[in-house]
């Protein structure tokens, strides 16, 4: 979690979260994954906004976003989650990209939420809609939402006014197929650091890179 909400910290406008945090969480997770298991993870050289990371030698795409709402409301934008960036969602490119998709690898999600207590709230005597940590939606899954409800379903066609009108965003009604599925597993994760924590500076960071680097050599 530390390194997590250092990056938070880092890449915040204001009172909002910078949509560029994505790729470093994105290599954070990676780096874990491989920490955790040496040998086990690969990035994926096309970096095409769909495959990023294999996995014991299977595709996934990875993503993060930054839950919204509070508690029993908190939720997760499928705006956030898109598997394209650059360029405007109704260029010739993108158009043809979206004819073309046809996701073949499993989908890891880091969601987020700055007042997340560690755990996932109730509402109404029931769990919470949204998981806040780690999602693995497995491959299978993946192609079975997408089989079931096709390409125009699967994907958002155009985004609301006033949005991010970069890459291909899923649609609702896709995220929630997938986080519901039996076979998905979900992770609740506190994000949180204690009190007596303090955030390093980015000038802080980059001096302790360099000092390790100019250890390393000498």
């Amino acid at each position: 979690p530390e390194l997590f909400q250092q990056l938070q910290i880092d890449y915040h406008d204001g009172d909002k979260p910078n949509p560029a945090v994505g790729i470093p969480r994105q290599k954070l997770l990676t780096a874990m994954f491989e920490v955790y298991s040496p040998g086990s993870t690969t990035e994926d050289m096309k970096m095409d906004g769909q495959r990023d990371i294999h996995i014991f030698k299977k595709p996934i795409s990875v993503k993060s976003v930054t839950a919204q709402g509070k508690g029993n409301t908190r939720s997760i934008r499928a705006g956030s989650i898109k598997f394209s960036w650059g360029g405007n969602i109704q260029s010739k490119t993108k158009k043809s990209q979206v004819k073309a998709f046809n996701p073949s690898y499993g989908i890891i999600i880091a969601s987020f939420a700055e007042d997340f207590d560690g755990t996932n709230h109730k509402a109404r005597g029931k769990p919470a809609k949204w998981t806040i940590g780690l999602i693995y939606v497995p491959q299978h899954v993946v192609e079975r939402v997408f089989r079931r409800l096709g390409r125009g379903k699967f994907l958002k066609s155009k985004n609301s006014k006033g949005g991010d009108d970069r890459g291909i965003p899923i649609s609702n009604e896709a995220l929630e197929a997938l986080h519901k599925h039996k076979d998905t597993c979900k992770i609740s994760i506190d994000w949180r650091m204690s009190e007596s924590w303090r955030a390093k500076s980015d000038l802080d960071l980059w001096k302790h890179k360099i000092s390790k680097l100019w250890d390393e050599e000498e």
